[in-house]
This record gives structure tokens, C-alpha cells and sequence, in this order.
């Protein structure tokens, strides 16, 4: 059976109209599963550009754009990345603190590598190694690479994860009378960039919110999890929410 090449053209026109259209009607960010094995991930929308780590066959990747023939995705767990040291401070053995603003996240322990991140300064770093002045990290949130759209099938949204639910305890709040501590239940969550904040953290129970004051660094990993704070409530009619000056946390879940 014999096509004509005018006819080829027109099937190609149609068929490319049809992907454009589909790929066009995706809101951004998306989650696509990865449908080949050890489909690599790149540093540029390139098949010339160096491959960063490779995704393996039902991986779900988060999908921040797509210009053209290929998707830009949040790097995943596995990607390789590294920060100077001596742009960080050490919060304890397993993670660092990184202090200049606008950093270099690169694919490996030396300048002349790929950037494949930025981070800012204050944010969080989860250390899995070290190489001579590098830390080998795992990927920022500002961390990206490219794969081409072939490789990538769009997925249902799945409905939100569910915070874990605020906790059922009898006496949420007790006060030591022979410290004069108050002891309260709840869960810890971020308090958010408020104009002069007194606490970085609140406490959440099934009643109340308290503001929590103490080291940050600390209270950081605790977020979502239920504790056990004990500390002084501080009295001040000025804020909307009372303030416990943290003297001890234990995490119950």
C-alpha cells in the first residue's frame, strides 16, 4: 500500500497538534511516573548534557515544566549533590546550616561540575557524606534536571496526605506545682514568618495553641510529631497566643 508524502505530512501535522495540545493542557506541578528503565536525568534539555542519576521503571517524579520535547522535574532522593563546606554550619552530625545566600548545588565535589541547585541562606541541609572540603548532600528543594517527555506518563493527583491527627489525651494540660512548669500535649508545626515573633514553632491541642520559645534548630525535625513540652508560660497580653519558654521536649510518636 502506497502513501503519498503529501499525506504523510498531513498525518504528522495532526498527530504533533494532538501531543501539543495534551502536553499544553497539563497544569503545572504535576506527578509523572517514569514508564522505561534507567531512563537518565539530565543536567540541560539535551541528550549532549551530563546525566545526573538515572529513574527506573514506575518512579514518580515531580514535574515542574515542560517547554518542548522535555520535562523539568524536582531532583529525587537519589540525585547527587554537594555544598562547599565552608558555606555551612554544622546544626549536629547529621545535618548543616547553610549561611551565605544564592549557593551552588553541584553534581560533584568541584567547581568546574554542573550546578543542579540553589540554596538560601538559614535553610536546612541533610549531610550523606563527605569528599575533601565538600559535603555530599541530598538534593534541595530548589534541585532540578531534565527528562524527555517520551519517558514520562502524567498520573492521577493523589488526594492530600492527611496531617496526623491532633492527639486524644485526657489532660492535655497540667502544671508541675513544685516547678512551676506547665506541662502541655500537642503537636509541634512551623509558626511561619510572623513581624516580630517570640516563637518560631507552635504547639497545637485539641483545644488551644500555645507558641513555643526555644532553639529553632531543635524544634525544626519535631514538626508534625506529638511531644510532651514542658516550660514556664510566659504571661503577655500583647500576643495571640500564650508562650511557653521550652525547658524539655519528649516526642511521643
Amino acid at each position: 500500500m502506497h502513501i503519498s508524502r503529501k499525506l504523510l505530512t498531513v498525518i504528522f501535522f495532526i498527530c504533533s497538534a494532538v501531543l501539543y495540545n495534551s502536553a499544553s493542557a497539563l497544569e503545572y506541578p504535576f506527578h509523572g511516573q517514569v514508564t522505561g528503565d534507567d531512563i537518565n536525568i539530565r543536567t540541560d534539555a539535551t541528550i549532549n548534557s551530563a546525566i545526573i542519576t538515572t529513574a527506573c521503571r514506575g518512579e514518580v517524579l515531580e514535574v515542574i515544566s515542560g517547554p518542548h520535547d522535555w520535562y523539568k522535574i524536582r531532583l529525587p532522593v537519589q540525585a547527587p549533590s554537594f555544598i562547599r563546606m565552608d558555606l555551612t554550619a554544622p546544626v549536629d552530625e547529621k545535618t548543616a546550616k547553610v549561611i551565605k545566600s544564592n549557593v551552588n548545588i553541584r553534581l560533584g565535589p568541584d567547581e568546574k561540575t554542573a550546578i543542579v541547585g540553589k540554596s538560601g541562606q538559614g535553610e536546612v541541609i541533610n549531610i550523606v557524606g563527605e569528599k575533601g572540603n565538600w559535603f555530599k548532600i541530598r538534593p534541595v528543594h530548589n534541585s532540578f534536571g531534565w527528562v524527555h517527555k517520551q519517558f514520562i506518563q502524567p498520573i492521577e493527583p493523589k488526594p492530600p496526605k492527611l496531617e496526623k491527627p491532633l492527639p486524644q489525651v485526657k489532660n492535655p494540660v497540667l502544671e508541675d506545682k513544685s516547678s512551676g512548669d506547665i506541662v502541655v500535649v500537642g503537636r509541634v508545626e512551623a509558626y511561619g514568618k510572623v513581624i516580630n515573633r517570640k516563637a518560631s514553632h507552635k504547639l497545637v491541642t485539641v483545644d488551644k495553641v500555645y507558641l513555643l520559645k526555644g532553639s529553632a534548630d531543635k524544634l525544626n525535625p519535631l514538626v508534625y510529631h506529638t511531644v510532651r513540652a514542658t516550660g514556664k508560660l510566659i504571661p503577655d497580653k500583647t500576643d495571640k497566643f500564650p508562650v511557653i519558654e521550652i525547658s524539655k521536649v519528649e516526642v511521643l510518636n
